[in-house]
């Protein structure tokens, strides 16, 4: 059971990490902490967020 929660989160901060580059970190986290890889490409397939109209990001 260890090796599930270890791979969810893994798959979660994979999210996180793919969505600072679209500046979708929260949403990133959230698509691959329930969707695993699946959550990785819905993730790209979301409409673009302009720099200016993103949120600011916080300390």
């Amino acid at each position: 059971m260890g090796i599930y929660v270890l791979l969810t989160l893994m798959s979660a901060g994979i999210g996180a990490a793919l969505g600072a580059t679209l500046n979708r970190v929260t949403q990133g986290a959230l698509l691959g902490l329930l969707l695993g890889p699946i959550g990785w490409i819905v993730l790209f397939l979301l409409p673009r967020v302009p720099r200016e109209k993103a949120p600011p990001n916080a300390p």
